[in-house]
């Protein structure tokens, strides 16, 4: 992915990211325990479900707020996140469009994502 951006974009492709040891501590916790560690600060809405109840996810959050039936910064943050990423992806409220597929699937797989939590599906994947 090319990194020309213009000046105002809202891009941001260098971020401060948890440390591995952190993340790996973190997945020994359940997640009621980190969030009133983190101040009850963090919780998604309890509309969103995993796809299957034994999925289990932890790893850094790469935030995408996308417009709602445009995938365009899903495919932004896809191709800006590493290996054990894990993007959580906001869309405006319009959940009738198909936000990922097989195209990003693949391309997820490819790079190591670690997860996709997004309320375009009102879902929670691993291991993509």
């Amino acid at each position: 992915m090319s990194t020309h951006e213009p000046e105002d974009s809202s891009v941001r492709h260098e971020f401060e990211r948890v440390p591995p040891e952190q993340v790996r501590s973190a997945g020994a916790f359940p997640v009621a325990t980190l969030y009133e560690a983190a101040g009850k600060v963090g919780a998604l809405p309890c509309v969103l479900k995993p796809t299957a109840t034994s999925f289990q996810l932890c790893g850094p959050a790469v935030t995408v707020d996308s417009p709602g039936g445009d995938n365009l910064w899903i495919h932004r943050a896809l191709y800006l996140a590493l290996p054990g990423d894990v993007l959580v992806v906001r869309v405006d409220d319009a959940y009738e469009h198909g936000y990922w597929g097989e195209i990003m699937s693949t391309a997820a797989k490819l790079r190591g994502l670690g997860g996709l939590v997004s309320s375009g599906h009102k879902l929670i994947r691993r291991r993509l």
